[in-house]
């Protein structure tokens, strides 16, 4: 897994905002390095906030369908462009770039790892 971010990426990122938590059928955490994940709002098991000055951001989702469920993984760092992960309203939304993503259970032991 690289801990450096792309060359052409900025050093800390601007903005993020992001809706975590739990709805039926999905969940989404996420973890901040280099900043600070401040929640403004709460609404039953979802948590809207925002992260700002941050270094890298890892998410992990989970979306159940049927008996199945998908684990996915990702380690984003700060980028130029408009990015967004979301699993239905669960999301993370801002200027990013996907550094690291897992599936099943790689995305477990990449969430586990840190």
């Amino acid at each position: 897994m690289s801990t450096e971010p792309p060359a052409d990426a900025p050093s800390t990122g601007s903005r993020l905002t992001v809706t975590s938590g739990n709805v039926e059928g999905a969940t989404l955490r996420v973890r901040v390095h280099g900043g600070q994940h401040d929640i403004t709002g709460k609404r039953g098991q979802l948590a809207h906030g925002q992260i700002v000055s941050w270094t890298a951001v890892e998410i992990i989702a989970t979306a159940r369908r049927g008996g199945a469920a998908t684990v996915r993984y990702w380690r984003v760092v700060p980028g130029p462009t408009p990015n967004r992960i979301a699993e239905g309203p669960l999301e993370v939304v801002g200027a990013f770039t996907v550094d690291v993503q897992r599936s099943g259970k790689a995305a477990h032991e990449a969430w586990d790892a840190r």
